[in-house]
């Protein structure tokens, strides 16, 4: 959320706010471990970090490595 908050493009977060809706109601929210929670938070920083410098490339295959992160659960 906080990656699309800063153009301020209310249709964005509008669909953002949904998927994490949907995400908690089919119950995709689950606790993993600590190790599979230190992973996803570096993949988030990371993004971060890549978008920061303008590695674009970069940044758009860690992300796609990241969301096939829910495959694996």
């Amino acid at each position: 959320m906080l990656i699309y908050q800063k153009p301020s493009n209310i249709f964005v977060i509008g669909l953002l706010e949904s998927y994490w809706i949907i995400y908690e109601r089919i119950d995709l929210i689950l606790y993993a471990d600590i190790s599979c929670l230190v992973k996803i938070w570096d993949y988030h920083k990371n993004i971060i970090d890549f978008i920061e410098t303008k590695d674009y490339e970069r940044d758009i295959i860690l992300l796609i490595d990241h969301m096939k992160l829910l495959q694996q659960r």
